[in-house]
């Protein structure tokens, strides 16, 4: 009896020892993040084995149609005194771009400028009332057809050496918002081998604060994009965007690419 008492007693004072330690729950939020956490962590690991990662080369061009811009000087002198063409128009060989007048011995004589060349304006540089001489800049005039349009880059000779014909590449034109209005898709068509001139830059652009911007890291090469096509967007160009779709592109446009000249999996890289 003094044994089972005694016992008893050892066993209540163990009892009354542990009502001292911490009693350890396990929330239902905890085994959430954990959960998450694996997730996270399987993820990674998949996209480390089957992912890719874009080595590219970034650069600035001029959306432009195929056959180049080129310019219409004034082959006479005179006031403007109207302007038949605005920027983005369509003109062909003998349109009348604007209309002059020069004054005679009290006398008020008309001339004409006419255009000497087809396709589509893209700088307009006369002004009415201005007074032109012969040999001023009168417009630049996209040739050809304006649904054959290309984009012109002009790449540091040390990132041009990377790049070859059949990369892809992304365009974004400066005037949109590229996360809302999205990118057009390209490939590298041509690449240069030799440093391009800066009269050569200035034949193609015709504004020598690009011809500057093209220039400002130093020698360049030209890298020619030709873009996807796509008939059911406002461009015939095809768009990541749906708003990029809506979107009426206009030659003589400055863009931004990102030409992919590498591709290679994360993992590749940690073993590197």
């Amino acid at each position: 009896m003094h044994e089972i008492y005694k016992k008893s007693k050892t066993d209540n004072l163990s009892s009354a020892d542990q009502l001292d330690k911490a009693i350890v729950i396990v929330s239902p939020s905890f085994w959430l993040v954990m959960v998450a956490l694996v997730v996270i962590i399987a993820a990674v690991f998949v996209w480390a084995l089957f992912g890719t990662m874009h080595q590219i080369v970034s650069t600035n061009g001029i959306f432009m149609n195929r056959e180049g811009i080129h310019s219409v000087y004034s082959d006479v002198s005179g006031t403007v005194d109207t302007i038949n063409i605005d920027k983005g128009d369509y003109v062909k060989r003998g349109d009348v771009i604007a209309k002059l007048y020069i004054r005679d011995n009290g006398k008020t004589l008309e001339q004409y400028i006419y255009s000497t060349l087809e396709g589509e304006v893209t700088e307009l540089s006369v002004v009415e009332g201005r007074l032109l001489t012969i040999g001023d800049l009168v417009a630049r005039v996209a040739l050809g057809n304006q649904n054959d349009s290309i984009v012109v880059c002009y790449v540091p000779v040390e990132d041009a050496r990377r790049i070859q014909v059949g990369m892809e590449a992304s365009i974004y034109p400066s005037n949109i918002n590229k996360r809302e209005y999205g990118y057009m898709k390209g490939e590298v068509e041509y690449v240069d081998n030799y440093v391009t001139s800066r009269d050569e830059i200035s034949n193609q652009v015709g504004v020598n604060s690009l011809v500057d911007a093209f220039l400002k890291d130093g020698p360049v090469v030209e890298v020619r994009l030709k873009l996807k096509k796509d008939e059911s967007t406002t461009s015939g160009y095809w768009w990541s965007g749906e708003k990029g779709k809506k979107i009426e592109m206009v030659n003589g446009t400055m863009v931004s690419a990102d030409i992919v000249i590498e591709e290679e999996s994360p993992l590749s890289l940690i073993v590197q």
